[in-house]
């Protein structure tokens, strides 16, 4: 009767496997956050074209409504200038796209685009 060891895995399929899940790791904790104030970015704008008033406000009006509101979210560090506004066509256009780019490591970084788009209709007056 022969006796058949078992085999488990060499030392460098180990080794290989913790680093993969060691890169996995480190980028859903650096990406992961990015997505998160995309989703609130998200949220501000669509609120902002569902007030009733919105379109009666002026650019300068909307963009600090919009600020006010990323801030009490805790979003500081997105600009205004990504921030277009646009009335054509009876439609309140407000659309925000911007992108991240967060260091991994060294010299290798990522980067993530969002756009974010809302409309509303433009009221008669």
């Amino acid at each position: 009767m022969t006796k058949k060891n078992q085999a488990g895995g060499s030392t460098i399929a180990t080794l290989f496997l913790l680093i993969m899940v060691a890169l996995a790791l480190t980028l859903a904790i650096k990406i992961l956050p990015k997505y998160m104030d995309n989703n609130s970015i998200n949220s501000v704008i669509n609120a902002m074209v569902e007030d009733s008033q919105v379109t009666s406000y002026t650019d300068d009006q909307i963009f600090t409504k919009i600020q006010s509101r990323l801030i009490i979210n805790n979003i500081r560090d997105f600009k205004n200038e990504s921030i277009k506004i646009k009335r054509d066509n009876g439609l309140l256009t407000i659309d925000a796209d911007y992108e991240v780019r967060e260091n991994i490591f060294k010299n290798v970084d990522v980067v993530v685009s969002f756009t974010n788009h809302a409309e509303t209709p433009l009221k008669d007056n």
